[in-house]
């Protein structure tokens, strides 16, 4: 096997073995910058015998330095908080807010300024018009600018970090100028980054796998791993040194831990036998019909690369035709992080990040009267403030990527759970689910879920006789470390963290994995096309940004692409003319599914018409959708976004109790009028249970008309039913039918649904009109319309 070319790391990182090199910056062997070590990350040395971290010669990009004549400050790194040099405006000439680290030019927070003039704001746009909602990551969400560019307009640091379209080396993404971080991370180039957003060539240590009983142990200088193959747990992962584990990491199926057991395994991959590039432990079960656990064959593999800071792990699960029915319960991967000890800061996304609370904070957590039982009232700490706080206050959206973890002010290591590919998620892009929480006897976690059930995407049932098999994964543990102090050693670590995302998307499929059942690049195709919507009563809606994915058919409304997760999907944001493409699919038929804020409803292709061959290219042209409405606006309320951001109090969804305050803010209920009222002001995001009103007034009813309807658009319910009355007459209801949990556990959204109820035109009058809506229970609404009936 040759040596491998990605994704390795070999700048912020660390550690101790690996050197590095790529065109555009320093080679290997180079010295040091002047005083690239004072404030560097890892004391800004590559590692043995690379080149300088932050030092002299290493620019970013052509045309693309961090200051005049491409070095940093004398003595401090280009990460981590330190200022450009002499003339230094970051990429774009973007100056950094106060108090702001030049990575990439700019830094982020609430009402911040993405390079190239996008703003990020709570509930506000980042570039490329994606929403950033409230808790919410850009990641998956934030695109770079013109034509990906990381130079003007493509730099989204602490906003978010660019998508797949907006990686260096995409119609002009310079080399080495990814974020504007390279001179921190890829330091042992010179600050360079190899075309395309990957880092360089590695030539570090080989990977060493020693069997000790039934345990390996995988080390190649950077991290070690260890692996129990009777029990397919891994209970020592060690980052620089350090111990990140407390009771191992594991496998769960709902309340059995393992589908079956004892494991076996092997070296899959020997590293002794292919130059040392890789060593991958494969750990098999098979059903034991007696033992009254789920009936699957299980296959875990971990996997440790030459220079790879962190172990890739996967799970194979597979029904065969002779097992029995069964109703799948939540899988996961659980690793148990040394809490207090060593990590004390978190991260889920550039808004939910920093101090965790501690272990004696979480311990004399007390449980909060009349709330769900994970919600608690913790005495000090972070969350202290809160009238509760929950483990599902960290749940993030799947999105292109995620990446979420723990990091240390004690140790200066990180710990990073990164998905470069929601191939294997369920549930589509915006599917929510945990990610990190405290637990009971001072535990920790750090979560990847690929079976969630506490909100939707739970794999379906499987049916006697039916075949399944399934790839979950690969994902990556992604350890990390630095020599810079305090916050801003955190901040450089979650910096480095969202770089590496851009890096595994980059290199994702990984090309170490020989596994038939993991496909290869070359074993893969393309579809890509244009978006097309054109409405006469919308003259202004736009496809810009719209995400664009493959998945199975709907089967009878239900399961859609938000209920599938046994099959695989793809999704990517379309660029602002509606073009996208989705690369690296899996050969098979799939659906062609599409939506996008603005535009009510979603665009549902013909089943199973996109064709997807291994190494071929499926044009689709020019994709039209056709709007979902009967005829002109009469009037509406709020946002076809799937989120109810733009509603009272919609934009703190995801902080427990703001779903009981309907009662104090609006003490005389709803009573809206169109043209007056404010959806941010007047229109409370959640209606728990209870009749609101809608006053509006109608010039004149147009000729031709037979009758209205009204649009009901939930962003999230508890399972309800809708009634609707014009003038005190009432017309019909509408099933909002799933319960997603997502109002329980506090999220700004949960599984979209909409309802139409038709509405006689004998009920509509010229005039002053009043409608009345009722819900059976708690739902978070996203959009209204009534239409005129034309068609």
């Amino acid at each position: 096997m040759k040596s491998l070319t990605a994704p390795w790391i070999c700048g912020l990182l660390f550690l101790a073995t690996a050197s590095c090199s790529s065109s555009g910056g320093s080679p290997a062997n180079t010295a040091p910058g002047t005083g690239a070590g004072a404030s560097g990350i890892s004391a800004g040395n590559p590692a043995a015998g690379g080149g300088a971290g932050a030092g002299g010669g290493g620019t970013i990009a052509t045309g693309g330095q961090l200051a005049t004549g491409g070095a940093p400050l004398a003595g401090n790194s280009a990460i981590g908080g330190s200022t450009p040099g002499v003339g230094g405006s970051p990429i774009g000439g973007s100056t950094p807010v106060t108090g702001g680290s030049p990575t990439g030019g700019t830094i982020v927070g609430t009402g911040g300024s993405l390079t190239g003039g996008s703003t990020v704001a709570t509930g506000g746009l980042s570039t490329g018009g994606s929403v950033l909602r409230t808790g919410g990551s850009a990641i998956g969400g934030a695109t770079v600018g013109s034509g990906g560019s990381s130079s003007t307009g493509g730099v989204s640091n602490t906003g978010g970090i660019p998508t797949t379209a907006g990686r260096t080396g995409t119609s002009g993404g310079s080399s080495g100028g990814v974020g504007g971080v390279g001179g921190g991370i890829a330091g042992s180039s010179g600050g360079s980054v190899s075309t395309g957003g990957a880092p360089p060539a590695c030539t570090g240590a080989a990977v060493k796998a020693t069997l000790s009983g039934t345990t390996y142990t995988l080390d190649n200088g950077l991290v070690q791993a260890k692996v129990n193959t009777s029990d397919a747990t891994m209970p020592s992962f060690i980052i620089n040194g350090v111990e990140t584990m407390t009771s191992g990491g594991y496998f769960s199926w709902g309340t059995n831990v393992y589908t079956a057991g004892p494991f076996t395994g092997s070296l899959s991959a020997d590293p002794s036998k292919n130059g040392g590039d890789v060593a991958e432990v494969a750990m098999t079960t098979t059903w034991d019909k007696s033992s009254g656990k789920i009936p699957l064959d299980l296959e875990v593999r971990f996997a440790l690369p030459r220079c790879s800071s962190g172990l890739y792990g996967y799970v194979v699960l597979t029904h065969p035709a002779s097992y029995p029915a069964f109703t799948p319960g939540e899988l996961r991967y659980n690793h148990y992080v040394q809490w207090d000890s060593v990590f004390d800061w978190y991260a889920v996304d550039d808004v939910r990040r920093g101090v965790f609370t501690s272990v004696a904070s979480s311990e004399a957590a007390t449980a909060v009267a009349g709330a769900p039982q994970e919600v608690l009232k913790y005495p000090s700490g972070p969350f202290a403030d809160r009238p509760g706080w929950q483990k599902y206050d960290n749940s993030l959206e799947w999105g292109e990527g995620t990446v979420y973890g723990w990091s240390s002010s004690k140790k200066n290591i990180g710990l990073w759970m990164i998905n470069p590919s929601n191939e294997y998620l369920p549930g589509g892009p915006m599917k929510t689910e945990l990610t990190l929480h405290d637990a009971p006897g001072g535990k920790a976690t750090l979560l990847n879920y690929w079976g969630g059930t506490h909100f939707y995407g739970d794999l379906e049932d499987v049916k006697a006789n039916e075949v399944r098999e399934k790839v979950c994964g690969p994902w990556l543990l992604y350890g990390n470390s630095t020599t810079i102090s305090g916050s801003a050693g955190q901040d450089a670590l979650w910096a480095d963290a969202k770089q590496r995302l851009i890096w595994e998307k980059a290199t994702w499929p990984y090309s170490w994995e020989t596994d038939t059942r993991y496909p290869p690049k070359s074993a893969r195709g393309t579809v890509e096309g244009q978006l097309s919507f054109t409405d006469a009563n919308q003259p202004t809606a736009s496809v810009a940004n719209a995400w664009v994915g493959l998945a199975d058919p709907p089967v009878g409304g239900l399961p859609n692409f938000e209920h599938q997760a046994w099959d695989y999907q793809y999704w990517v944001h379309a660029d602002g003319q509606g073009n996208f493409t989705l690369a690296n699919v899996r050969p098979g038929s799939y659906t062609l599914h599409a939506f996008v804020a603005g535009i009510h409803g979603v665009y549902v292709g013909q089943s199973n018409a996109v064709v997807v061959t291994a190494g071929g290219a499926t044009d689709l042209g020019t994709v039209t959708w056709t709007p979902d409405r009967k005829g002109p606006t009469v009037w509406e309320i709020g946002i076809p976004d799937r989120v109810p951001a733009e509603f009272y109090r919609g934009d703190q969804a995801w902080h427990y109790g703001t779903n009981l305050l309907f009662s104090k803010d609006f003490p005389n209920g709803i009573n809206y009028t169109v043209g007056t009222s404010t959806p941010a002001k007047d229109w409370n995001f959640l209606q728990p249970g209870g009749t609101w009103n809608v006053q509006f007034s109608v010039a004149s009813i147009p000729a031709g008309a037979t009758g209205a309807s009204l649009v009901l658009d939930s962003a999230g319910s508890d399972g309800v039913t809708l009634s609707a009355s014009f003038n005190g007459t009432k017309v019909g209801s509408a099933s909002i039918s799933y319960d997603d949990s997502s109002i329980a556990r506090d999220q700004p959204h949960g599984v979209w649904l909409s309802g139409r109820i038709a509405v006689p035109l004998a009920q509509i009058k010229t005039g002053s009109n009043t409608l009345a809506i009722s819900s059976s229970g708690d739902l978070m609404w996203d959009y209204l319309r009534l239409e005129w009936v034309t068609q």
